[in-house]
């Protein structure tokens, strides 16, 4: 996404619509957990994305492991606010702290040191900047599931490209670890000299 905001930063307009793919805390069984491992280590085949030691630990070990997306959603929201690129940023620090370090994210402690790196904000200011964005979530992820809907998407992250109010879902599987494919691909799409709006779910 870097790489495409990179690109295209004067071309397209980027919108993260959180969809929240765990809306409530949800405490994780030990057999979805498996699924979480054998999961992660076909993305890993596939992309080159890397899983830390101390995540896959603490996937496998922590007793009561818990997921919720909400904190992490508002805390992308919060950056993209201030600009595509710091949300970006956000959006990358919270999965290198996740899945490389094993941090639990949904933690606002965590987060807000993100939030002090990235952004300059000081655990305070983040935390009411967060309240606020966590009051217009449920709107926010319920829009985001309809267009998810409408374009037949079903899954975990879902790229979408607008252009003159139609949408149309992009596949990024092809490009797993080539982010100058997808350049190319999406290039390919867009008319010179007009405004779109590339929506990442």
């Amino acid at each position: 996404m870097t790489a495409l905001n990179e690109y295209f930063s004067s071309t397209l307009e980027f919108v993260f619509h959180p969809g929240l793919l765990f809306p409530k805390p949800r405490t994780i069984a030990s057999d979805f957990r498996e699924h979480i491992i054998k999961n992660d280590a076909r993305i890993a085949a596939v992309s080159g994305v890397e899983f830390g030691n101390a995540y896959v630990k603490r996937v496998r070990t922590e007793p009561t492991l818990r997921y919720h997306s909400e904190i992490p959603a508002a805390a992308v929201l919060v950056a993209f606010e201030q600009a595509p690129n710091l949300g970006f940023s956000m959006l990358e620090g919270i999965q290198r702290i996740h899945f490389l370090q094993g941090k639990d994210v949904s933690n606002v402690d965590t987060i807000s040191q993100l939030g002090k790196s990235l952004l300059g904000m000081n655990k305070e200011t983040f935390s009411e900047a967060l309240i606020k964005v966590q009051l217009r979530l449920p709107s926010i992820a319920a829009a985001a599931n309809e267009l998810m809907q409408a374009v037949a998407s079903n899954g975990f992250p879902t790229l979408v490209l607008e252009t003159e109010g139609e949408y149309r879902k992009l596949d990024h599987s092809s490009a797993y670890g080539k982010p100058s494919l997808f350049v190319s691909s999406l290039s390919g799409l867009i008319v010179p000299n007009v405004k779109h709006a590339s929506q990442g779910i």
